[in-house]
């Protein structure tokens, strides 16, 4: 907390797959969906989530921010990587994982697409019928488009 005791809320940021792996700028363009399957990319973000259980169990972050989306395919791994996580956890010997937000930063190519032409509009609706995803933003994206 803070001097006012406001809690100071940790987010952790978790890059695409074509951040990750490509290394040519494919977070910007989304190409990679056309060679990974959905499997593979949900196994991606399984495992970054993974990574942090024992931060979020012990308070250290509270929040996962997936950042540099390029496409609502892989918003949709991402949501079922966490359920993967978080049902796994749950039978683990500490107990269900405490309650942690999810943040799936798009990047855009104008004001109404990603930047693999998937409507923000739809990715919006799939995140709020979410269980798993709690929130949408923007990054790596024109200021005149937000």
């Amino acid at each position: 907390k803070n001097d006012d005791c406001t809690p100071i809320l940790i987010a952790a940021s978790i890059s695409c797959v074509g951040a990750s792996f490509a290394g040519d700028a494919q977070e910007f363009s989304g190409k990679y969906i056309d060679h990974w399957s959905s499997e593979k990319i949900t196994k991606f973000h399984r495992l970054k989530v993974e990574g942090f259980v024992d931060s979020i169990r012990q308070g250290k972050v509270h929040i996962l921010l997936f950042e540099t989306v390029p496409a609502l395919e892989e918003a949709k791994c991402i949501a079922n990587a966490l359920e993967e996580v978080r049902n796994k956890e749950k039978s683990s010997p500490d107990g269900p994982l405490p309650p942690f937000d999810c943040i799936v930063s798009f990047s855009c190519q104008n004001d109404h697409q990603t930047c693999r032409g998937d409507a923000i509009e739809d990715c919006a609706k799939f995140i709020e019928q979410s269980e798993q995803l709690t929130g949408i933003s923007v990054n790596c994206t024109s200021p005149k488009y937000i």
